[in-house]
């Protein structure tokens, strides 16, 4: 009964994180104004800002509490569906780590500061 039951529940959680995920690439494709190809100038924290919103009620629920540390920097002009795609991973990424060590609150820090050894470069997580 009890292996029965851990199996129905590994199922669950299984079924529950494909869900999120599901959830997560419809509400992704429903960005406005970004489309891919096109450069477009950009204030880096509204990006960072992009990026978490369609992971935030899932931080929510883990219990993450998220920091933002956004220097002032200059506007970029770049490709925005690169830089969404990548951010949007890394962020994804730093849940799926957060979720396999579940003994502790976590924290999500969001850093924006120019990049001290590169004029004109700006780094956007670290």
């Amino acid at each position: 009964m009890s292996h029965n039951h851990l199996d129905t529940l590994t199922e669950l959680t299984t079924l529950n994180y494909h869900l999120e995920q599901l959830e997560y690439y419809l509400t992704v494709g429903q960005t406005p104004l970004r489309v891919g190809g096109f450069k477009d100038t950009i204030q880096f924290p509204t990006i960072m800002d992009e990026a978490l919103a369609p992971h935030q009620c899932e931080l929510d629920r883990m219990g993450v509490h998220v920091c933002r540390e956004y220097h002032i920097v200059a506007d970029g002009i770049l490709e925005v569906s690169k830089l969404l795609r990548i951010l949007v991973n890394l962020i994804r990424n730093a849940i799926n780590g957060m979720r396999e060590i579940n003994v502790r609150t976590h924290r999500l820090t969001l850093y924006v500061f120019p990049c001290p050894d590169r004029e004109g470069f700006v780094l956007a997580s670290r």
